[in-house]
């Protein structure tokens, strides 16, 4: 019997951690990718703080609530597609994101799905903002003082170690302050997830398509167009980061957000 338990504690262990490499697969582009965004807008080395929380929000309903997600990406990747065809690439990145982000909106405030595929929704995602603020904020004042930090790849790691580690212990206290009190409040924090997420997949359509048409000649596509050159080692951070913190999490017994 205690080969059995010590057996199938070793597979939990193994899937945990293979499915937080895919966390931080994931993680890794995105945070990369929005951090450059910020500091090119005017928020400089704080950055780190809004593109830690929009990542870590997103990386959530995606592992989370795979049928608003799928919602949410079908409507930026049709929204992008649709506003390259008409302007190509004099498509200005802040207006393409408004109008994924709205029509994003709308979509969740029209289209219901069934109660179980998106569970507690709002709250995981929120609570994911939070932690991605109080732990970007504390990156940003730990970059000075540690070197590896300073790099992307190093910046992944601390994220989806620390902040993935803080999200999973107080996801279940934000869950239970964000209950749902109706159907439609419900369905109002639905639609403002699935807006993010639109915006966030919109953008991304938009930085494939100014790299494969050779956009140039403004600071946002400049500084997007050199995500290739650290994406390598921050996605290899990713991976590495997210088995370790996911072992870890079995390890030491915290529960799978899914339980939540």
């Amino acid at each position: 019997m205690s080969a059995v338990l010590t057996s199938l504690r070793y597979r939990q262990v193994v899937l945990r951690a293979l499915l937080w490499s895919v966390v931080g697969i994931t993680y890794a582009p995105l945070f990369v990718g929005l951090d450059r965004l910020f500091a090119v807008i005017g928020f400089g080395a704080w950055a780190t703080v809004p593109a830690a929380a929009l990542t870590t929000a997103a990386v959530t309903v995606l592992t989370s609530a795979q049928q608003v997600a799928v919602a949410a990406s079908l409507v930026g990747v049709t929204v992008a597609s649709f506003g390259l065809l008409i302007m190509g690439s004099t498509l200005p990145l802040g207006s393409l994101a408004t109008a994924a982000a709205v029509a994003g909106i709308i979509a969740g405030l029209v289209v219901r799905f069934p109660q179980c595929c998106t569970w507690h929704v709002a709250g995981k995602a929120f609570a994911a903002a939070v932690t991605g603020i109080l732990c970007g904020t504390v990156l940003v004042f730990a970059k000075p003082l540690v070197e590896g930090l300073q790099s992307p790849a190093g910046a992944v790691a601390f994220l989806i170690s620390i902040n993935g580690m803080f999200y999973v212990a107080v996801v279940r206290q934000w869950i239970e302050q964000l209950g749902c009190a109706s159907q439609g409040s419900c369905q109002l924090r639905q639609a403002l997830v699935i807006g993010l997420i639109a915006m966030l997949t919109a953008a991304s359509v938009w930085v494939v398509g100014a790299s494969v048409t050779g956009r140039t000649g403004d600071a946002i596509t400049d500084a997007l167009l050199t995500l290739p050159h650290v994406l390598p080692l921050a996605l290899a951070s990713g991976a590495i980061t997210g088995v370790i913190t996911g072992a870890l999490l079995e390890i030491f017994e915290f529960r799978w957000v899914h339980d939540a």
